[in-house]
């Protein structure tokens, strides 16, 4: 990776890093969604509590699952279903390798999606 490339990697960290501290700043203490979701980098406040991702597109008649792109879009893989407060920290997180210069469907971004799937799958809902 050169500098330019490790440049624009560390600029896109931070800016994920950044929306990321902004929701958390936003929420009140303790915030909880009325279904049990308390992670902080998926839930928006609303006039009368707190909301998380999942729990918006159900109220706006949207399904609860998304098709996540291991590796983004075009991938060797097929989607994966997964809950939509994953796939929004997911395709957050999709954002560091695309600021690395590496493609869609690369051994690099299949791996990092691969990996970062593996620790989120079925820890927000």
């Amino acid at each position: 990776m050169n500098e330019k490339d490790a440049l624009a990697l560390e600029e896109e960290r931070f800016r994920v890093l950044a929306t990321w501290d902004a929701r958390w700043r936003r929420l009140p203490p303790e915030a909880a969604c009325p279904c049990g979701c308390t992670h902080p980098f998926v839930l928006f406040p609303r006039t009368g509590g707190v909301l998380c991702c999942s729990c918006i597109e159900e109220a706006w008649r949207k399904p609860r699952k998304q098709g996540q792109h291991l590796g983004g879009d075009p991938s060797p893989l097929s989607p994966v279903s997964v809950d939509t407060n994953e796939h929004r920290i997911l395709t957050d997180l999709q954002r560091l390798w695309c600021a690395a210069g590496f493609e869609a469907g690369s051994p690099f971004a299949v791996g990092f999606d691969i990996g970062a799937f593996i620790v989120i799958a079925g820890t927000l809902q």
